[in-house]
């Protein structure tokens, strides 16, 4: 590449971090006095770029007396350093607009904000972001391809007005989640008698927040001398309630092959709307793999 063609990279390279810079100098000021505006933000942010180590000090004294901190983190796992610098180029082309604070009272802010950034959850970036996490990840060549989406219009945003709900703790303004109203994810998985592979779920229980989106991994091996390709169908339960619970990615929507003795992770993204009804405690998914000889064309979830 001559010198001509590589400068535009360079001076793109150094805006995209000095925006980076200046985008997460909030985060840096964790121990100061913040307020409630500046918490939200910071918070959404280091949920944004899935830095939750970081994201747990923004979170209320009531919430985490209802989940210790290596639950939190067991739930959700921080990103590799490629997969955060992925994320932070996402993020700082976002827009976090507050609108309006009210003090319900003098403990407690209700925090309005616009939201406005590329979903993090569509299949092209779930896809990049699985890349970059792999140990033998190629960060220049997955950089530019981010760069390729954007600049081919192929990234989807988001965007929604969102309300924070903050209470003033004694070291300052926190996020309050509600962690006690989380709704209980029961996951579950077979396989069919002809199917000689093994497969379960990373976690057999989650926690999930109305209007959270989750990910978990479950995992698949291929037991036989020979390979088989599987597809696996799916059931929520209850069946009443079954449109609040949102399946974004699955395993399920495509056929998996496995080589003789080959094991994979497999993503699961999945969300409860924000409007569940009040009473619904929890909710059981439950994945049966099959082969493609013995696949049920029509299957109850499916």
């Amino acid at each position: 590449m001559t010198r001509k063609k590589l400068w535009p990279w360079i001076v793109g390279g150094l805006l995209a971090s000095l925006m980076i810079i200046a985008a997460f100098a909030i985060i840096q000021r964790v121990g100061r006095p913040q307020s409630p505006a500046e918490v939200a933000q910071a918070y959404f942010l280091t949920n944004y770029t899935q830095d939750y180590p970081a994201a747990w000090r923004f979170i209320s004294r009531g919430d985490k007396a209802a989940k210790i901190r290596q639950q939190y983190l067991a739930e959700n796992p921080p990103a590799t350093p490629l997969q955060a610098g992925l994320l932070q180029q996402l993020a700082v082309r976002g827009n976090f607009t507050v609108f309006a604070t009210a003090w319900p009272r003098p403990e407690q802010a209700l925090v309005s904000a616009e939201l406005n950034y590329p979903d993090r959850t569509q299949p092209a970036l779930i896809s990049l972001l699985e890349a970059a996490g792999q140990p033998e990840a190629d960060g220049p060549a997955l950089r530019e391809q981010l760069q390729n989406l954007y600049q081919a219009g192929q990234i989807q945003w988001v965007k929604e007005n969102v309300t924070f709900n903050l209470t003033r703790d004694p070291d300052g303004w926190r996020i309050v989640l509600h962690w006690d109203n989380a709704i209980a994810v029961r996951l579950t998985a077979a396989v069919s008698p002809d199917l000689p592979w093994e497969f379960y779920p990373l976690e057999s229980e989650i926690q999930v927040m109305p209007g959270e989106t989750r990910r978990v991994n479950c995992f698949a091996r291929n037991i036989s001398d020979r390979t088989i390709t599987g597809k696996a169908v799916h059931e929520i339960l209850p069946l009443e309630y079954r449109s609040y619970f949102e399946t974004v990615q699955c395993f399920c929507f495509t056929e998996q092959t496995l080589g003789p003795g080959e094991a994979r992770e497999m993503p699961l993204v999945l969300r409860i709307d924000f409007a569940v009804p009040q009473g619904v405690a929890e909710f059981s998914n439950g994945y049966t793999f099959y082969t493609l000889e013995s696949f049920p064309e029509m299957q109850g979830g499916q």
